[in-house]
């Protein structure tokens, strides 16, 4: 029914779960749920479905916990093998396969730092009417 980040959402947390609600309860069955990066299309993280890192069996509602942490600014998609979760009559879900349908984009979330300061600290000479300048990261 719903994926969560939402295909081509943007500014998501770093931390983030992936969420996938289902519109009947499935049970987890065999393979990988695979992140991979937009660029270069690098593998992010491999995920057994009967790890404790995919929860929620018997529900409609399947939440997948990453052990890393996704990169700042970057792209990401998931693909799901057809053989992952089964309804309770045996139907399997059709996976998802491509690069496209569900993808991602997280926040920058580093608050930005100083670069130089001018005048630099603590100078004793410089003239009043000098402007002060700030240079970020």
């Amino acid at each position: 029914s719903t994926l969560s980040p939402t295909d081509d959402a943007t500014s998501i947390a770093t931390t983030s779960d992936l969420v996938m609600t289902f519109d009947e309860a499935v049970d987890v069955k065999s393979g990988n749920i695979s992140i991979y990066t937009t660029i270069g299309d690098t593998l992010f993280e491999s995920i057994s479905v009967v790890s404790g890192n995919v929860t929620g069996t018997g529900t409609d509602t399947i939440t997948i916990n990453p052990t890393g942490t996704f990169a700042e600014l970057i792209g990401y998609y998931a693909k799901v093998v057809t053989s992952a979760f089964d309804d309770i009559y045996g139907n399997s879900f059709a996976g998802i396969t491509d690069t496209t349908s569900w993808s991602f984009t997280t926040i920058d979330s580093t608050n930005p730092t100083v670069s130089t300061l001018t005048p630099v600290d603590d100078e004793a000479s410089f003239s009043k009417t000098a402007n002060l300048v700030i240079v970020f990261d």
